[in-house]
């Protein structure tokens, strides 16, 4: 799931990523700029939530076509 810098409605998309995440599929949070912290505070507040929850981090750099 992408995460934009201006989330409208965050608690609905965290209660869906805990619903996903309960039914045993796999979530990725993918953020770009700004939004990385919204993303981390997201997962943050997930892990919170579910307790045994794994977390697998991969940081990117996207250069730009020359």
């Amino acid at each position: 799931m992408r995460i934009s810098r201006r989330e409208k409605n965050v608690h609905a998309r965290i209660h869906f990523l805990i619903t996903r995440l309960k039914s045993g599929q796999a979530i990725t949070l993918i953020a770009y700029g700004y939004a990385v912290s919204t993303a981390i505070w997201m997962a943050s507040i997930i892990r919170t939530k579910l307790g045994d929850v794994h977390q697998l981090l991969s940081l990117t750099e996207l250069k730009d076509p020359e």
